[in-house]
């Protein structure tokens, strides 16, 4: 239930807090020095007033005097401040155009606990100002395996159009994807590459035909979601670094599964 009107009083009780004077009285050598507050002049002109704090249920809602001209959205977080010091955080809940309601997130902090030890949360007449916040995606290694052609089908060098799996390359081919299953991801991508020798066309189509039969292999072993198991020919679109020196041919020829966080866009 939103709170009503700036001046109507009749939703709950209106808690406001008296805030005395307090000297903090400790050792030297255990107390770092004190920062100079701000003045009353200058803690006026920045944030926003919190006007108004009332219970709702177990939560503390605070009014602030200012909306969506002064760029608050609903969810926006906020600091409430006493001459300088954290008293609480906000979480804006109702934004209007002159005032905002915001939910009290944590009421008080550790140096509203040493500057003000008998009111150390919000109180009327603390200011509010928005907090800068910084979002950092976190990224998710994803782990791949590759096989090279020669370890997994039938030398494809003397039968360059069998895409047939040899019995050790079904093993290799079964221990290395048994490493993927842990994943728990929803999408299982087996990609095929050649080296740069020959037309394009032809190599596009034996690296597909290739992912189709390790790809057929995978959906029988694991009993996968045909849907869930993509194959893709990429063909020699996708090199090897310095493909032409010794023996990167033969790396270049392969087979790479990955797994996937979300589904390939169609």
């Amino acid at each position: 239930m939103p709170l009503v009107a700036l001046t109507n009083h009749s939703h709950g009780e209106v808690v406001y807090r008296k805030l005395s004077a307090v000297q903090i009285n400790a050792p030297a050598a255990s107390c770092k020095p004190l920062p100079a507050l701000p003045s009353p002049e200058e803690e006026a002109s920045a944030g926003l007033a919190v006007i108004k704090i009332q219970k709702k249920g177990r939560s503390l809602i605070a009014l602030l005097a200012g909306g969506q001209r002064d760029g608050l959205l609903p969810g926006s977080l906020l600091q409430t401040s006493r001459q300088g010091i954290p008293t609480a955080l906000l979480k804006t809940t109702e934004v209007r155009e002159n005032y905002t309601i915001a939910e009290v997130t944590a009421d008080g902090s550790k140096d509203s606990g040493l500057y003000f030890p008998e009111a150390p949360g919000v109180m009327v007449g603390d200011r509010a100002e928005l907090q800068d916040i910084k979002i950092s995606q976190t990224l998710r290694i994803l782990p791949s395996r590759t096989l090279t052609y020669d370890r997994l089908f039938i030398d494809p060098k003397i039968f360059p159009t069998t895409f047939e799996l040899s019995t050790e390359g079904r093993h290799a081919l079964i221990e290395q994807a048994r490493i993927l299953m842990t994943a728990h991801a929803p999408l299982l991508l087996v990609e095929g590459h050649t080296d740069p020798k020959g037309e394009s066309e032809s190599n596009q189509v034996e690296s597909y035909q290739r992912a189709m039969t390790v790809r057929q292999v995978l959906i029988d072993e694991f009993g996968l979601d045909p849907n869930r198991v993509v194959a893709i020919g990429l063909g020699e679109t996708e090199p090897l670094d310095e493909p032409y020196l010794p023996g990167r041919a033969e790396e270049a020829r392969r087979i790479v599964l990955k797994v996937k966080s979300q589904p390939l866009p169609h």
